[in-house]
């Protein structure tokens, strides 16, 4: 900011005060929209109905209690009897929306639960033949041909940066490395990103790792810390 100040350029900062704080030290845009006049928008263009735009809000400021029973009351919250109850109805109701062909990926807070579910997903398309060829293990995590996964290191060199979402074309377990089509590109990861453990699979990912980032579905698992996400 400083910089543009002395080059006499303008900077437009876009963002929400009110989303998941960062990770590391942060709150600098919270600040900047305290001391700084603002333009707000209002509206949301994210959300397809009515009711929904309202609980969003609602959540948003904090009256938890009507957001609630607004998603209750539509059939958006679903109550197991146990933790592994609850995990086993997350991944039928995502894979229900991962095979009618949505963009659909599944949350958690803690990355213990991110790992159970991306092997639940791994084994329900190992299962249902959407997997083929040899096994690549990153990290001990099985990786196969037709796996979603995740890149979690930033290298210009490879074009590639954390978060990109991918889908495997090819493995190679002899030489540790994987053919990965990330949107339009196909990317060739060597063995030096590989096993240094930067790619994870994708078919869950933490809450705030998925900060930002729009799909068709998403299916959170929360629980009695209160969760709040931005889906």
């Amino acid at each position: 900011l400083d910089h543009a100040e002395r080059i006499g350029a303008k900077v437009v900062l876009s963002g929400d005060p009110k989303q998941l704080p960062e990770i590391a030290a942060g709150g600098l845009f919270a600040a900047l929209t305290a001391q700084q006049p603002t333009i707000e928008l209002h509206d949301n263009h994210r959300q397809q109905h009515e009711w929904e735009i309202e609980a969003l809000r609602q959540l948003r400021d904090g009256n938890t209690t009507h957001a609630l029973h607004a998603y209750l009351d539509h059939g958006r919250i679903t109550v197991g009897h146990d933790a592994a109850h609850t995990k086993l109805l997350l991944v039928g109701d995502w894979w229900a929306a991962f095979v009618a062909g949505d963009d659909a990926v599944m949350l958690a807070g803690r990355r213990a639960d991110v790992a159970e579910l991306n092997m639940c997903g791994h084994v329900r398309a190992q299962a249902a033949g959407m997997l083929t060829g040899p096994t690549l293990r990153v990290n001990g995590v099985p990786i196969q041909a037709g796996d979603k996964v995740m890149m979690l290191r930033n290298d210009r060199r490879l074009h590639v940066s954390n978060g990109n979402r991918g889908h495997v074309l090819t493995v190679d377990p002899d030489q540790h490395t994987m053919r990965v089509q990330i949107g339009y590109r196909t990317v060739d990861l060597p063995a030096h990103y590989v096993d240094a453990g930067h790619v994870g699979l994708a078919y869950a990912m933490t809450v705030n790792k998925a900060h930002g980032t729009t799909r068709d579905a998403t299916m959170l698992l929360a629980d009695d810390r209160g969760i709040r996400a931005r889906t």
